[in-house]
């Protein structure tokens, strides 16, 4: 049986560790630049360990364990982990097609300016074809380009709600560990966080 491997992705200039991940594993070919690759034949903590720069080949090694820089580690990635959860948070709404945060944008835009018609005295459903997205809503979404116009407006606010309430929890996770004493209080801080849940 062949010896398991890991993937370091380390700091080119100070040898710090930012990532130990089982390999392989689909990851870019071109590491980043100032972002160097190596294999290692066991987990190398990036909190207790660093890559020692000057070896040739560089390899991992132990070092005095310095308790500033294992929070400041801690954090770094905490920090990360916040903000890949929150996207995950937010993709609660829609679905991971083609620009489709794009279209749902283009939808908002041109039901407010139907709306904004509307108010206006305007009679836009004699020009329907300046409003695609809510001409080919009409029949699936809502009987008339009124109800669909009203739906997307409807749908634009629940996920503006939504997306504020996101933030609002990912801002205050990141304050709280930002304050953090140690990198057992900043793990606790992250696996205690609860994303709001979406009920469109």
């Amino acid at each position: 049986m062949s010896e398991a491997q890991f993937q370091i992705q380390y700091d080119l200039a100070t040898g710090i560790i930012a990532l130990c991940q089982p390999w392989p594993y689909p990851a870019p070919m071109t590491p980043p630049a100032g972002v160097g690759i190596l294999l290692a034949g066991r987990f190398v903590d990036p909190y207790r360990e660093r890559v020692d720069i000057t070896a040739d080949p560089p390899v991992p090694v132990l070092v005095v364990e310095d308790p500033g820089a294992l929070l400041a580690a801690a954090k770094r990635e905490a920090l990360d982990r916040i903000d890949v959860e929150a996207g995950e948070a937010r993709r609660q709404i829609g679905s991971p097609g083609y620009a489709i945060d794009a279209t749902y944008k283009a939808k908002e835009e041109e039901a407010r300016r139907y709306a904004a018609e509307v108010e206006a005295s305007g009679n836009p459903d004699a020009h329907l074809a300046d409003y695609p997205y809510i001409a080919a809503g009409v029949g699936i979404d809502a009987a008339t380009p009124a109800g669909v116009a009203t739906l997307y407006l409807a749908m634009a606010a629940e996920w503006h709600g939504f997306n504020a309430a996101v933030e609002a929890v990912r801002i205050a996770a990141k304050q709280a560990v930002a304050t953090a004493l140690s990198p057992a209080e900043v793990k606790t801080l992250v696996n205690a966080i609860v994303w709001p849940e979406s009920a469109i």
